[in-house]
C-alpha cells in the first residue's frame, strides 16, 4: 500500500503593507483550516521564537504546524533555537 501524501500550505511570509504579522498569521491559519484541503500548515518562527500563539490555533482548528522555518546563528541563537524546538512539539511539528 502506498504511503499517504500530505498536503500543506505556507502561511508565513510578510507581504508589504499587509498589517501586523500576528493578525495575518491568525487569518491565514483560519483560511487554511476552513479550506478543508490541507493536512498541515508551515510557518516561520516569529521574532523571539515565540510559537505560543499557535497553541490555541492548532487546538481550535485541529490543523498542526508540521514545518517551522527559521534562521539561527551559531554562537548567538542557541537559546532561541531551543525554545522553538521545545514549543514545536506542542504544535505538531515534524520538521524544523
Amino acid at each position: 500500500m502506498a504511503e499517504p501524501m500530505y498536503i500543506g500550505v505556507d502561511i508565513g511570509g510578510q507581504p508589504r503593507g499587509a498589517g501586523s504579522r500576528g493578525a495575518r498569521q491568525v487569518e491565514r491559519f483560519r483560511m487554511a483550516a476552513e479550506a478543508g484541503v490541507f493536512d498541515f500548515v508551515e510557518t516561520q518562527a516569529t521574532a523571539g521564537g515565540d510559537l505560543r500563539p499557535y497553541f490555541d490555533l492548532v487546538d481550535r482548528y485541529a490543523l498542526p504546524v508540521r514545518v517551522i522555518d527559521g534562521t539561527w546563528g551559531i554562537g548567538r541563537d542557541e537559546a532561541l533555537a531551543k525554545d522553538v524546538i521545545d514549543a514545536a512539539s506542542r504544535v505538531g511539528s515534524k520538521v524544523l
